[in-house]
């Protein structure tokens, strides 16, 4: 099993040395490097942990095979987009764990949850790396989406 994750940043960076320390193989695909990891067969989860105005760069780089494979990490509504790039269907999550900055240790803050094809295949992944997290319908996994939202959108404000 190895994770593989697109995203340097602190999320992706985060998971990645999570990954180290638990014994897990994990690819980190940068900006500029790391892409030959999406080569492999497609039936493999990859982590997107980018920022929102990144995925259309992310998108146009990723082999069509494996476009099922993505997994998208991004906190707002994603809905629109994925529905206009045809992807309504892909794996989602909800992460919520905190990584105050670039190199820190990510400190869980609840559990993180998952939908779709890969959801099984993340949590267990999660599960090594010691983050809390489960898979959940897309019912559910919307209700959540909404609540992440607001409580986002007020804690924005202040």
């Amino acid at each position: 099993m190895t994770l593989v994750v697109i995203g340097a940043g602190r999320v992706g960076g985060s998971l990645a040395k999570a990954a180290e320390r638990a014994g897990l193989a994990c690819r980190l695909v940068r900006r500029n490097d790391g892409w030959d990891a999406l080569d492999a067969d497609a039936g493999h989860p990859i982590v997107v942990a980018t920022r929102n105005d990144d995925l259309d760069s992310v998108l146009a780089r990723v082999p069509q095979r494996r476009l099922v494979d993505l997994v998208f990490t991004q906190n707002g509504m994603l809905r629109p987009w994925l529905a206009a790039n045809g992807l309504s269907d892909n794996t989602r999550g909800l992460l919520f764990f905190a990584v105050p900055a670039r190199g820190d240790d990510l400190t869980p803050g609840g559990t993180s949850p998952f939908c779709g094809l890969h959801a099984e295949a993340v949590v267990a992944m999660f599960d090594v790396l010691g983050i809390p997290s489960v898979a959940v319908t897309d019912k559910v996994f919307a209700t959540v989406e909404l609540e992440k939202l607001v409580w986002n959108s007020a804690f924005g404000l202040l």
